[in-house]
Protein backbone atom coordinates (compact mmCIF):
# COMPACT_ATOMS: atom_id res chain seq x y z
CA UNK A 1 0.00 0.00 0.00
CA UNK A 2 1.19 3.19 -0.61
CA UNK A 3 0.65 5.69 2.02
CA UNK A 4 0.51 8.96 -0.15
CA UNK A 5 -1.36 7.26 -2.84
CA UNK A 6 -4.65 9.46 -2.59
CA UNK A 7 -7.34 7.69 -4.29
CA UNK A 8 -7.35 4.99 -1.85
CA UNK A 9 -9.82 5.88 1.46
CA UNK A 10 -7.88 5.77 4.64
CA UNK A 11 -8.57 3.29 6.73
CA UNK A 12 -9.79 3.83 10.26
CA UNK A 13 -7.75 2.24 13.20
CA UNK A 14 -9.72 -0.89 14.87
CA UNK A 15 -9.95 -3.18 17.39
CA UNK A 16 -9.71 -6.05 14.96
CA UNK A 17 -6.74 -4.22 12.79
CA UNK A 18 -4.96 -3.78 15.61
CA UNK A 19 -4.83 -7.14 16.44
CA UNK A 20 -4.76 -8.79 13.43
CA UNK A 21 -1.07 -7.09 13.07
CA UNK A 22 0.01 -7.10 16.80
CA UNK A 23 -0.51 -10.79 17.40
CA UNK A 24 2.27 -13.21 16.96
CA UNK A 25 1.31 -16.11 14.32
CA UNK A 26 0.74 -18.59 16.78
CA UNK A 27 -1.89 -16.32 18.64
CA UNK A 28 -3.55 -15.29 15.54
CA UNK A 29 -4.29 -19.13 14.82
CA UNK A 30 -6.72 -19.05 18.09
CA UNK A 31 -7.82 -15.36 17.19
CA UNK A 32 -11.47 -16.65 15.74
CA UNK A 33 -12.03 -18.33 19.08
CA UNK A 34 -11.57 -15.73 21.24
CA UNK A 35 -14.91 -14.48 22.62
CA UNK A 36 -15.33 -10.61 23.15
CA UNK A 37 -13.77 -10.54 26.79
CA UNK A 38 -11.08 -12.60 26.21
CA UNK A 39 -10.27 -10.34 23.35
CA UNK A 40 -10.16 -7.16 25.29
CA UNK A 41 -7.73 -9.00 27.70
CA UNK A 42 -4.98 -9.62 25.35
CA UNK A 43 -5.62 -6.43 23.50
CA UNK A 44 -5.33 -4.49 26.92
CA UNK A 45 -1.95 -6.40 27.44
CA UNK A 46 -0.30 -6.09 24.77
CA UNK A 47 2.90 -4.49 24.64
CA UNK A 48 3.53 -3.63 21.30
CA UNK A 49 1.32 -2.44 18.43
CA UNK A 50 2.11 -2.72 14.56
CA UNK A 51 0.19 0.00 12.40
CA UNK A 52 2.82 0.46 10.02
CA UNK A 53 1.55 0.48 6.50
CA UNK A 54 -1.52 0.24 7.31
CA UNK A 55 -2.97 3.74 5.27
CA UNK A 56 -4.39 5.05 8.62
CA UNK A 57 -5.24 8.70 8.54
CA UNK A 58 -6.35 9.12 11.91
CA UNK A 59 -4.67 8.33 15.08
CA UNK A 60 -7.93 6.96 16.94
CA UNK A 61 -9.53 4.20 19.11
CA UNK A 62 -6.30 2.99 20.68
CA UNK A 63 -7.80 3.19 24.55
CA UNK A 64 -7.82 -0.95 24.47
CA UNK A 65 -4.11 -0.78 23.98
CA UNK A 66 -3.21 0.81 27.29
CA UNK A 67 -0.15 -1.55 28.30
CA UNK A 68 1.49 -0.26 25.09
CA UNK A 69 5.45 0.27 25.04
CA UNK A 70 5.89 0.20 21.47
CA UNK A 71 3.54 1.94 18.44
CA UNK A 72 4.36 1.23 15.32
CA UNK A 73 2.31 4.25 13.08
CA UNK A 74 5.14 4.93 9.50
CA UNK A 75 4.09 5.26 6.45
CA UNK A 76 0.87 6.05 6.78
CA UNK A 77 -1.46 9.22 6.02
CA UNK A 78 -1.55 10.82 9.60
CA UNK A 79 -1.73 14.19 9.34
CA UNK A 80 -1.68 15.32 12.91
CA UNK A 81 -0.41 13.48 16.53
CA UNK A 82 -3.77 13.47 18.50
CA UNK A 83 -4.98 10.18 20.47
CA UNK A 84 -2.12 9.42 22.46
CA UNK A 85 -3.13 10.29 25.97
CA UNK A 86 -5.23 6.75 26.20
CA UNK A 87 -1.43 5.54 26.09
CA UNK A 88 0.44 6.32 29.45
CA UNK A 89 3.66 3.89 29.58
CA UNK A 90 4.60 4.14 25.47
CA UNK A 91 8.30 4.80 25.23
CA UNK A 92 8.74 4.67 21.43
CA UNK A 93 6.23 6.00 19.00
CA UNK A 94 7.36 5.84 15.14
CA UNK A 95 5.43 8.29 13.31
CA UNK A 96 7.83 8.79 9.95
CA UNK A 97 6.92 8.97 6.73
CA UNK A 98 3.37 10.29 7.22
CA UNK A 99 2.16 13.63 6.57
CA UNK A 100 2.67 15.22 9.92
CA UNK A 101 3.22 19.80 10.03
CA UNK A 102 3.20 19.99 13.58
CA UNK A 103 4.46 18.57 16.37
CA UNK A 104 1.70 18.49 19.24
CA UNK A 105 0.04 16.50 21.63
CA UNK A 106 2.58 14.56 23.28
CA UNK A 107 3.28 15.96 26.29
CA UNK A 108 1.10 13.62 27.60
CA UNK A 109 3.68 10.56 27.03
CA UNK A 110 5.33 10.37 30.47
CA UNK A 111 7.79 7.62 29.69
CA UNK A 112 8.38 8.36 25.96
CA UNK A 113 11.99 7.90 25.40
CA UNK A 114 12.45 7.35 21.29
CA UNK A 115 10.30 8.99 18.73
CA UNK A 116 10.80 9.10 14.99
CA UNK A 117 8.85 12.12 13.04
CA UNK A 118 11.79 11.75 10.40
CA UNK A 119 10.20 12.16 6.58
CA UNK A 120 7.34 14.26 7.61
CA UNK A 121 6.58 18.07 6.19
CA UNK A 122 7.42 19.87 9.71
CA UNK A 123 8.49 23.23 9.03
CA UNK A 124 8.77 24.68 11.91
CA UNK A 125 9.34 22.54 15.42
CA UNK A 126 8.02 23.92 18.91
CA UNK A 127 10.29 21.77 21.01
CA UNK A 128 8.13 22.72 23.85
CA UNK A 129 5.63 20.07 22.63
CA UNK A 130 8.46 17.75 22.93
CA UNK A 131 8.44 15.57 26.25
CA UNK A 132 11.58 16.08 28.35
CA UNK A 133 12.19 12.35 28.58
CA UNK A 134 13.37 11.99 24.76
CA UNK A 135 16.45 10.59 24.76
CA UNK A 136 15.91 9.88 20.48
CA UNK A 137 14.58 12.15 18.32
CA UNK A 138 14.67 12.09 14.60
CA UNK A 139 13.47 14.76 12.45
CA UNK A 140 15.72 14.12 9.41
CA UNK A 141 13.77 14.82 5.73
CA UNK A 142 11.70 17.83 7.84
CA UNK A 143 12.39 21.29 6.92
CA UNK A 144 12.78 22.06 10.41
CA UNK A 145 15.84 20.24 10.95
CA UNK A 146 17.79 21.88 8.27
CA UNK A 147 16.87 25.32 10.32
CA UNK A 148 19.70 26.89 11.75
CA UNK A 149 20.44 26.66 15.58
CA UNK A 150 18.01 23.79 15.58
CA UNK A 151 20.65 20.95 16.33
CA UNK A 152 21.35 23.46 19.51
CA UNK A 153 18.14 24.38 20.97
CA UNK A 154 17.01 21.10 20.85
CA UNK A 155 20.20 19.85 22.88
CA UNK A 156 19.36 22.68 25.16
CA UNK A 157 15.58 21.83 25.87
CA UNK A 158 16.19 17.98 26.22
CA UNK A 159 19.38 16.87 27.90
CA UNK A 160 19.25 13.42 27.56
CA UNK A 161 19.05 12.96 23.53
CA UNK A 162 21.57 11.14 22.21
Amino acid sequence: IDPYDLALPSKPVSLQLVMERSLTAAERVDYEKWDAEGLLDRARSLKTLHLEWSGIGEIAMLDAFEAAEVLYLQYNRIERIEGLDCMPRLQFLALQGNRIEKVENLLCLATLECLDLSRNQIDVLDDHELPETLNMLNLAGNQCASLTGYRDRLLDRLPNLV
